[in-house]
């Protein structure tokens, strides 16, 4: 229990960090101690997060460390870098920063190329769902069994007065019960 919650806050700060959101405490310190203290007290599961930048020694090197641990066996498509302004509360003015994305096509395309009956459409469970994808295919003229139907959710998020960041979630049709994936 104790591992899955150091590696779960050691994610958590990794990516809230790597996004450059001027959070005023250092994260970054803050993740290489907890990874060192459960090390200590006998987690080695957390042994690569704690020797992240040397020990702690390096703590310009942590987040750079930590990501690398995170994505080391990641198969997911790269991350794709978007200039964003962002807001800097300590200067009081915008600046124009990179903010990583997953691209939506890409991330499906990730996803059924492991598994491809990820997408496939029970008749037998969802009765409904089968023939909206049927008369759906049917109607533009398309193989209802090589297409994935997949829910999209669209929001957005204001950053200024006149403009925001368009945020979208999906999930597969063939399981309406799970959760929306971010991307």
């Amino acid at each position: 229990m104790l591992i899955t919650y150091v590696c779960c806050m050691l994610l958590h700060f990794c990516c809230r960090c790597f996004s450059n959101n001027y959070i005023h405490l250092d994260p970054h310190l803050d993740s290489e101690r907890m990874a060192v203290a459960a090390y200590k007290e006998g987690a080695n599961s957390v042994a690569s997060f704690a020797r992240a930048g040397n020990w702690g020694a390096a703590p310009k090197n942590l987040a750079r460390d930590f990501m690398a641990q995170v994505l080391k066996d990641s198969t997911m498509p790269e991350i794709f870098y978007y200039p964003i302004p962002l807001w800097d509360p300590a200067t009081r003015s915008q600046t124009i920063k990179p903010h990583p994305f997953l691209l939506p096509h890409e991330l499906i395309h990730n996803l059924l190329s492991k598994d491809p009956d990820l997408a496939h459409v029970s008749s037998v469970l969802y009765p409904k769902i089968a023939d909206i994808l049927e008369d759906a295919c049917t109607k533009e003229g398309i193989d209802n069994r090589i297409t994935a139907a997949v829910g999209l959710h669209g929001d957005g998020v204001p950053y200024t007065k006149k403009e925001s960041v368009e945020i979208l979630s999906f999930n597969f049709l063939s399981q309406p019960t799970a959760d929306r994936i971010l991307s």
